[in-house]
């Protein structure tokens, strides 16, 4: 999967059943954040690089872009809150 198929604030689940919201990163990486963690400080604990590897809290995990599914579905008003936090931090 592409950087240009990803659908910002679209939900995306893993094969484990974490679902992520998807946010646009820094440097054409993206940010999964958590749904049930939106008002946590430990906002975004996984990231998916340019490379297409996701990362845990700057660990490198097994899991890749391609491990990624989208539920079709697409989170509103969530968003500009998670934006906020993630632009505080």
């Amino acid at each position: 999967m592409s950087g240009n198929q990803f659908r910002v604030a679209g939900l995306y689940a893993l094969p484990n059943g974490l679902e992520f919201i998807l946010l646009k990163g820094a440097r054409d990486s993206f940010l999964l954040c958590s749904p049930e963690e939106k008002a946590e400080e430990s906002l975004v604990d996984y990231q998916l690089s340019r490379d297409g590897r996701i990362y845990h809290r700057g660990t490198r995990t097994n899991w890749s872009a391609e491990d990624l599914t989208d539920t079709g579905r697409t989170v509103g008003g969530l968003i500009k809150k998670a934006a906020a936090t993630v632009i505080q931090n």
